[in-house]
């Protein structure tokens, strides 16, 4: 649990965008008496005006609900020395600068509270933040809560997974997200992956790896207004049902579109992610050059994704498999794109 503290400040609203709303965050305005909500050790956040005298007051009203020994972080202005020693008098174990927010969710116990992240998403600081940014960005946007690409966090969510993939490889990444306990979300973390793999594999520019990757995370968005139970039927769909899984991109758009979504090559990968090239997919049997670029690779990452999960009552392919099922599908695909994700494939058969 996170329990954080805050005002009125810009600096209070920062962090409220960068944490989302969490479940395991707790936002409490200062100066409030309250019961955290869970009985566990948390982590505690000042994320207010420390220059303020009735502010201190405020704070000290406020952490006497604070647990001995619970961490303590404060953020301060860099250059405010006041507030750093008023801070450290309020007992504050740690201080980051008010212009280093986002290394929050690079230090592991953070981290951690925010996401129960996995053994493997724990081993380097740049991998802790951008899955723990991916995760509470995906469960705001599969709650309902405004989601689109121009937001700060989803291009902090795609650029720090960009980061991660270079620094630390696309298999130990890929790795990390199968473990996380999240299936929901599970998916969608690996089509962005794969995604993104197969742009570095291209040498697709960083505009258009943020496309893809925005793309990624929100291609199946759609789905949140599908019925759970019918989005997880293990048998096989009604002519009825199959419909309805249908109209998922469709959904998609207009929610995006809703939320001001102003690329049209994010909404192109939204609408037309399961359009085949020979004119069989859905949802409007695009062929050939009317399915842009950027959507085709994103489906070559969708359909690889789907056969390397695990998912009830339909075991993983191995990789050598899911490559092969990639390349019998022939003309549906783009050729070129299928024979450079070879290298990513077969990376992780390795």
């Amino acid at each position: 649990m996170l329990i954080t503290v805050v005002d009125d400040s810009r600096l209070a609203s920062d962090v409220r965008s960068l944490l989302g709303e969490a479940e395991t965050v707790q936002i409490v305005p200062v100066g409030s008496r309250f019961q955290p909500l869970h009985e566990g050790r948390a982590i505690w956040l000042l994320a207010i005006d420390l220059s303020r005298k009735a502010a201190v007051k405020d704070v000290i009203r406020t952490l006497g609900a604070r647990r001995l020994n619970e961490k303590l972080i404060a953020i301060v202005p860099g250059h405010s020395w006041q507030e750093r020693v008023q801070a450290s008098t309020l007992g504050a174990t740690q201080m980051i600068s008010d212009t280093a927010i986002a290394q929050l969710l690079a230090d592991p116990q953070v981290a951690d509270a925010l996401v129960k992240l996995p053994e493997k998403a724990k081993r380097h600081p740049v991998k802790r933040e951008a899955f723990t940014r991916q995760v509470l960005h995906l469960r705001a946007c599969f709650a309902g809560r405004p989601a689109h690409s121009a937001t700060d966090a989803t291009a902090r969510a795609v650029d720090t997974t960009v980061r991660a993939i270079q620094t630390v490889g696309l298999i130990p990444w890929v790795d990390a997200i199968g473990d996380f306990p999240d299936k929901t979300l599970t998916h969608t973390m690996l089509v962005t992956a794969y995604a993104i793999g197969l742009g570095l594999s291209c040498g697709l520019t960083p505009e258009k790896l943020h496309k893809i990757g925005a793309g990624g995370l929100l291609h199946d968005i759609g789905k949140r207004e599908i019925p759970t139970a019918l989005v997880d039927k293990l048998g096989p769909l009604t002519a009825t049902e199959y419909q309805i899984i249908q109209s998922h991109p469709a959904i998609g758009v207009r929610m995006l579109q809703g939320a001001g979504e102003p690329d049209d090559d994010v909404l192109n990968i939204v609408q037309h992610h399961h359009e085949m090239l020979d004119g069989s997919g859905y949802p409007h049997g695009l062929e050939e050059d009317a399915i842009p670029p950027l959507t085709r690779l994103v489906t070559v990452a969708d359909i690889y994704a789907a056969l390397v999960e695990n998912r009830p009552g339909k075991p993983a392919h191995s990789a050598d498999k899911a490559y092969q099922h990639l390349q019998r599908l022939g003309d549906r695909l783009d050729r070129s794109l299928v024979a450079r994700f070879r290298s990513v494939a077969l990376a992780q058969a390795a």
